[in-house]
């Protein structure tokens, strides 16, 4: 630990602090950027503390990482550190509510007087186990490491300023601001931010690990140096959607412990709160679906008149919804709550309970929020549809609403000018948002005009939608009666 005037371990001279690093070794670091009378009144006003290795961590930091230096702001939290760490997730919405359920598990299985979560900015369950920490009140610890070609001077600075300006830190965060390398880097082919958290645990949860990743190299290096020190105390989670079997035997032949998902995920051992994909609180005193109001008919294509009508096409939502922020839709993940679900059926039901169509900027030049639609039919729709691998989505879904064209045309709603880039600078600005070029793609095949769009800025409101004005349609009748407690429009089954 570095010591200076503030600890016992180490000698201030000259503007050096000496302190050993853990690893039989004398480490003089030049602390004259903090200054130790800084340093001073920073432990004495917020219990901050400047080390040059974790303390009490299983293995020294230098092995790891190099030599460095890390600040805490808050001082260093007692207890043991557990780590829980994953390879790369992909979407958060896809992985299911026995995944979270598991997660949800291991978080309340911690003792919070003697036990503490650790995280690093930028890996892949950091902001999850984040929210745990606050939603079941367990101290974290996240550790941020600097970006590449960040200076030492920098990275003090930085430090100085943030405790001058008294930055509030959540109640149950403890930041360990990790500096750049003091001296050449120790060869280490992954992340830092993984590589720290590994190194920093006293024990490991690995929830999912894949075959040559930078976590399953982790974990094998730590489970290595165990053979010649300590226990690693590696737990891996195996089961679907978790570690692998034969990545799990394969650690567990060097020493990892195996737990199946199942059996950590005890039922009823957590609370949860149950609820559909479309359980969405609706808007107005009496919500969608008022007693005594009359259930919306469900129909099939051929009883539906197919023209004169703009269809709003939904999908699923691979995060929050556009009103909805990150802590909410993480809170709802993790604690299995009804509106957790954000499927293409999910998003007709929000829609259809709100009564509003929500604008948005994405993918539209310039940035002006707006509702899109196609002048294609419904029953030509399947056409339409279209897997947009830049995006990772499907367009033009089975699932959406058609609302009548002049009611839309009423309320500003007009047709997409499709052409090219010498037309969109002759455009007036006005003009702009209705603009979309006709082809895309490196050569050119994409041609967009098929899609008929329309356009409409800003929110719809559908609220004053009548009913012979509009369907809602979906692909199944199972689906359609999912709906009925929801809609106030007729109820298309495309299938």
């Amino acid at each position: 630990m570095l010591a200076g005037s503030l600890d016992a371990t180490g000698v201030a001279r000259g503007g050096y602090v000496v302190g050993n690093a853990g690893t039989g070794c004398v480490v003089m670091v030049r602390v004259s950027t903090f200054g130790l009378d800084w340093l001073a009144r920073a432990r004495r006003d917020g219990g901050g503390v400047l080390t040059s290795d974790i303390p009490g961590a299983p293995w020294a930091l230098q092995e790891w990482l190099g030599q460095r230096l890390i600040w805490w702001p808050r001082g260093v939290p007692p207890g043991e550190r557990v780590g829980i760490v994953s390879s790369r997730l992909g979407s958060l919405g896809k992985l299911g509510r026995h995944w979270f359920a598991v997660l949800r598990q291991l978080c309340c299985d911690l003792d919070a007087e003697r036990q503490v979560l650790v995280t690093a900015q930028g890996t892949s369950l950091d902001e999850l186990l984040g929210r745990c920490a606050r939603l079941f009140h367990i101290p974290l610890v996240r550790f941020e490491v600097p970006r590449p070609g960040c200076s030492a001077a920098r990275w003090s600075a930085d430090c100085r300023a943030r405790s001058a300006t008294h930055l509030d830190y959540d109640a149950a965060v403890w930041p360990a601001v990790v500096s750049p390398p003091l001296q050449e880097l120790v060869s280490c082919p992954v992340p830092a931010r993984d590589a720290i958290v590994v190194a920093a645990s006293d024990r490991v949860v690995a929830c999912r690990v894949r075959r040559g990743g930078n976590i399953r190299q982790l974990l094998e290096r730590r489970l290595d140096a165990a053979c010649c020190a300590s226990d690693a105390r590696v737990d891996l989670i195996v089961g679907s959607g978790f570690v692998a079997r034969h990545v799990a035997h394969e650690l567990a032949a060097r020493g990892a412990t195996l737990r199946m998902a199942d059996a950590v995920c005890r039922p009823g051992s957590v609370p949860a709160v149950p609820g559909g994909p479309v359980a969405v609180e609706g808007r107005g005193p009496a919500g969608p679906a008022a007693a005594g109001a009359a259930q919306p008919r469900i129909l099939t294509v051929d009883q539906i008149p197919l023209t004169d009508y703009l269809t709003h096409c939904t999908r699923a939502s691979e995060g929050p919804w556009p009103d909805q922020d990150s802590d909410e839709y993480l809170d709802h993940l993790i604690l299995d709550r009804p509106d957790a679900v954000h499927s293409a059926l999910s998003t007709l039901a929000r829609i259809v309970t709100q009564r509003r169509l929500l604008a948005s900027g994405r993918a539209i030049r310039g940035g002006t929020p707006v509702v899109c639609f196609t002048a294609v039919g419904v029953a030509e729709l399947q056409r339409l549809r279209t897997y947009r691998a830049h995006r990772r989505r499907w367009d033009f879904e089975p699932y959406g609403i058609s609302v009548a064209r002049d009611w839309l045309q009423r309320r500003g709603c007009r047709p997409v000018t499709y052409g090219d880039e010498a037309l969109w600078r002759r455009l007036p600005a006005d003009q702009r948002p209705y603009f979309q070029r006709d082809r895309a793609g490196q050569r050119r095949t994409i041609d967009w005009s098929v899609e008929r769009e329309w356009r409409h800025i800003g929110n719809v409101e559908l609220d004053g939608l009548p009913p012979d004005a509009g369907f809602v349609f979906v692909p199944s009748r199972r689906e359609a009666e999912c709906l009925t407690g929801l809609c106030c429009w007729p109820l298309v089954v495309l299938s």
